[in-house]
């Protein structure tokens, strides 16, 4: 529960609030009002022990409370989004007994903040109560003073609600501090918050600004991603609706060699690009333009030369441009050149003439431009007045949503071993209240009329959405291009590795059994059989480290056959005892020395002469 407190700001949209100038060295696309002085009230209370934390600024419970008003305005009046929405809405009314109304109505004092500090000494919470007669009706155990909630005990305290796991952590406030993870990022927010990630600290800041957020972040790089990316370089586009940019590692060495039918291998084509991308989004145009440098133009040429082999027929265009490669997007009925000229690669219309709308860069844009990333996206623009329609495979309400969006940036640096965000979005309802209502009027066919869009944005040329409209939609169609590719490739990546680190070293020792298990039952037909007690005999708690420490020479019969030993400290004692046919390992813990042990189970059978192994892991909670 406490790792979705820290996702709770990106359910933000409508965040109503001034532009103020920049307090940091870093200027952000949307800056705290007051230097950071409404989190440094709460930071006040800080515990002096804790692991994870999230302060949320009374500035921030406000643009939520705006946000959920908004969103729920918008979803009423829209059947398609309403129909998405509908399991979401129902939670909400059914918590808080009807509609959302405001935080006053259910006794929530928006002026005074939220705080959460968890950690092994327990949680300490700073709850912004107001009236505790409507809250009690929500939560009627915060209703009374001094009372529980669950688990927690709370009262009074220094001007603040306080609630603990522990009575004795009220000791505690005032004694901690803020993170100084914080402070390397450099950039004070209206939410802040530390967590800890399975390869070592997150630090976060939410800046709220009008129908926009800007979220910075810092942390160890996952070892997944630390080697991935290229040196972060400059970013040189301007006057665009959208651009990118990605620092190329060397590809060839993450990928293995294999020849193609065409006459060039696969390290061949990957070792001819060069050492960037860039794509760049003109005002008004839905085809991107894509840069790639070429240290040796023959195999991508080679490739090119290939397209109607290459290309799955279904993305290949019946009409081929002269000396390109033409591929064809049914859904929007785009065609996209490929081609290389000189030792570039490129990508685009082949021909077009230069746009030469220019658009003025936002804030967001700005940040991300003057900066040196790994990789990095930006795009502003509209699905409104596009003349489009829908694609046929995305649902209605889907679309609707999309309209909302104006505006996404991303950039992400790897450097010496760290990891630097940067997340920017913007809605519709970053617009002046007149232009808002008009927008969120229309019908989902009045939405996509060229005509109606142009005349809302005549009658307010200096709202945001003036200019959105003049750049188009391909300049969104960038960044959320890349946070795709991202989505895709690095964060299934980066999950794996927070699997694997949250089971070692011991869920590692044990992949490492069951690998063994199934290469002996694939090379023999059989799992060792045999039946071991515990290794070692006695429990680690009788050991002075509080650690299982073992000899090679212990691991013996089933284990030996198997090859696997271990030769380190560990937390377990392992049993085996197999038929054959199938067998059960089983890893002993009791990591607090309390008496009471848990463990892993490994189990191996076979179906059809394929061997399968599973692990199953301790129930939490219990030890």
């Amino acid at each position: 529960m406490r790792r979705a407190l820290f996702l709770l700001p990106v359910a933000l949209l409508a965040c109503k609030k001034e532009p103020a100038p920049a307090t940091s060295p870093i200027t952000p696309s949307v800056a705290v009002t007051d230097g950071g002085k409404a989190a440094d009230a709460l930071w006040a209370f800080a515990p002096e022990s804790s692991s994870d934390v999230l302060v949320v600024t009374p500035r921030a419970l406000a643009s939520l409370e705006a946000a959920v008003v908004a969103l729920q305005k918008h979803v009423d009046s829209q059947p398609a989004l309403a129909q998405l929405a509908a399991p979401l809405i129902e939670k909400l009314h059914a918590i808080l007994g009807g509609p959302f109304v405001s935080l006053e109505a259910i006794g929530i004092d928006r002026t005074r903040g939220f705080a959460l500090w968890t950690g092994h000494t327990g949680l300490v919470a700073i709850i912004p109560v107001g009236d505790r007669a409507k809250i009690a009706k929500v939560l009627p155990a915060i209703g009374t003073d001094p009372g529980t909630f669950g688990p927690l005990t709370c009262k009074s305290q220094n001007g603040a609600f306080v609630c603990v796991s522990d009575p004795a952590l009220f000791a505690s406030l005032g004694k901690g501090k803020r993170p100084p993870q914080l402070d390397a990022v450099g950039v004070r927010g209206d939410i802040e918050g530390v967590t800890q990630a399975p390869w070592g600290k997150l630090a976060a800041t939410l800046e709220l600004g009008n129908g926009a957020f800007t979220l910075h972040a810092k942390m160890d790089a996952p070892p997944v991603l630390a080697d991935k990316g290229g040196p972060p370089i400059a970013v040189a586009n301007n006057d665009l609706s959208g651009f990118a940019v990605a620092s190329l590692p060397r590809l060839a060495s993450f990928f293995p060699d294999s020849p193609t039918p065409y006459g060039v291998s696969i390290h061949q084509v990957l070792n001819a690009l060069g050492d960037r991308v860039d794509v760049a989004a003109h005002p008004g145009s839905l085809t991107p333009e894509i840069r790639v440098p070429l240290v040796d133009p023959t195999p991508i040429a080679t490739l090119l030369a290939h397209c109607k082999e290459v290309v799955p027929p279904r993305l290949l265009a019946p009409k081929q441009t002269d000396g390109a490669c033409t591929l064809h997007t049914p859904d929007w009925d785009l065609a996209i050149d490929m081609w290389v000229e000189g030792k570039e690669f490129r990508a685009g219309v082949r021909g077009a003439t230069p746009a030469t709308t220019k658009i003025a860069r936002t804030p967001l844009g700005d940040e991300i431009a003057n900066g040196r990333w790994t990789l990095a996206a930006w795009g502003r623009g509209t699905t409104m007045g596009s003349g489009l329609g829908a694609p046929s495979t995305s649902p209605q309400g889907v679309m609707v949503g999309l309209s909302l969006v104006s505006e996404i940036g991303i950039a992400a640096r790897i450097e010496h071993g760290s990891l630097e965000l940067l997340v920017g979005w913007r809605s519709l309802y970053a617009n002046p209240p007149a232009v808002l209502d008009k927008l969120l009027a229309l019908t989902p066919d009045k939405a996509t009329d060229p005509a109606t869009a142009k005349a809302i944005a005549a009658s307010a040329p200096d709202a945001p959405f003036a200019a959105d409209l003049a750049a188009g939609q391909g300049g969104l169609m960038v960044p959320t291009a890349t946070l795709g590719l991202v989505m895709s490739l690095a964060v299934p990546a980066v999950m794996d590795s927070m699997k694997k680190s949250r089971r070692s070293p011991t869920g590692l020792d044990l992949d490492r059994l069951a690998s063994l298990a199934k290469a002996r039952y694939v090379a023999t037909g059989s799992f060792p059989k045999g039946k071991t007690a515990r290794i070692p005999a006695a429990s680690c708690c009788t050991f002075p480290s509080k650690s299982c420490e073992t000899k090679l020479e212990d691991w013996t019969g089933p284990f030996k056959e198997l090859g696997f030993d271990v030769d380190k400290p560990t937390h377990y004692q392992l049993s085996y005892e197999s038929d054959g046919q199938t067998f059960t390992a089983r890893a002993i813990m009791d990591l607090d020395c309390d008496g009471i042990e848990v463990g892993y189970t490994v189990t191996g059978s076979a179906a059809n002469g394929t061997p399968i192994v599973e692990i199953t892991d301790p129930p939490l909670g219990v030890d």
